[in-house]
């Protein structure tokens, strides 16, 4: 299905970067519109200045055109803050659409990293997830990812609606920081195929990043702690049955600062320390799993009792 663009643009600005989008998206380009309540031929796309959209037309964005692309380049203050505000309410009219996917009450719902989703082993029935799930008498559903860090897990949290749900949170390395990448492209539970942009871990700060004032271990301890405290507001506002981990790879000091951090919750579990085992590409094995599975088992029944 050809769509209908319009193009909200800098009334004297070039249309060569117009033409190149509907040449990659093989559309054609109708010209520039002096009005947009002006008649327009469905399948062909159009530009147009923020002056002329006016506001009291605005509705027409939304009934006469199945996209609108805002390409700034605006030399006059005054016509960009009139983009700015179109496109806010453009994308305020868009999220309203938005049928967010709920979880299933019913089930387990697991979010983590490589040791959520079982990496190296070779049957899920030896992964904590599992364990847990059959300890507790659910059904799960698994969205563990290898090499996610806590934004990853942030973000495939933020594309659901929870509430009175039933979730396992491993948080990860505050040294798997978020760049965008387009070098790998992880699936997401909604946006598929678009999917996470790629986390990068980064392992040796103080060396590679001794002379940055934003990359370092004070603000990767003070970000951690952010998305932490975020998530766990939100799960707790939601009704939600939760219990938060933590999977750190190091040792050093502030390994230490977040994990006396993570005990200031409730529903934290501590699973440090009950690493007995590995597999073959290094990622802890069935024993240790069956003992994490176990220390959440035993706090989930504090916490919520058994159903």
């Amino acid at each position: 299905m050809v769509k209908t663009i319009l193009f909200v643009i800098n009334h004297q600005q070039d249309l060569k970067a117009i033409e190149n989008i509907c040449r990659d998206r093989k559309v054609i380009f109708g010209g520039m519109l002096l009005s947009i309540e002006t008649e327009i031929v469905p399948e062909l796309s159009y530009a147009v200045s923020p002056i002329e959209v006016n506001f009291n037309y605005i509705q027409s964005m939304f009934d006469k055109f199945d996209e609108v692309i805002f390409l700034k380049n605006h030399d006059n203050v005054s016509i960009l803050i009139d983009q700015l505000e179109l496109e806010r309410i453009y994308n305020n009219n868009l999220v309203d659409k938005i049928n967010f996917k709920s979880l299933d009450k019913n089930k387990l719902t697991f979010f983590g990293c490589s040791h959520t989703a079982g990496i190296g082993h070779e049957s899920k029935n030896t992964t904590y997830p599992f364990i847990l799930s059959k300890m507790l008498g659910y059904e799960y559903i698994n969205f563990g990812i290898g090499g996610s860090g806590n934004y990853q897990i942030e973000d495939r949290l933020s594309e659901l609606s929870i509430s009175g749900g039933k979730l396992i949170i491993q948080f990860s390395d505050i040294y798997r920081y978020r760049f965008i990448l387009n070098s790998q492209i992880y699936p997401s539970p909604i946006t598929e195929p678009k999917g996470i942009s790629e986390c990068v871990k980064i392992y040796d700060i103080p060396h590679n990043y001794k002379d940055s004032k934003f990359v370092n271990e004070e603000n990767l301890v003070y970000n951690f702690q952010n998305i932490v405290t975020r998530l766990v507001i939100r799960l707790r506002d939601s009704n939600n049955k939760f219990l938060i981990t933590y999977t750190p790879h190091f040792v050093n000091d502030s390994i230490f600062q977040t994990l006396e951090f993570m005990y200031g919750f409730k529903e934290f579990v501590a699973i440090t320390g009950r690493q007995c085992d590995t597999v073959s590409d290094g990622h802890y094995g069935p024993m240790t799993h069956k003992r994490w599975a176990e220390g959440l088992y035993q706090r989930w029944i504090e916490l919520y009792g058994k159903e």
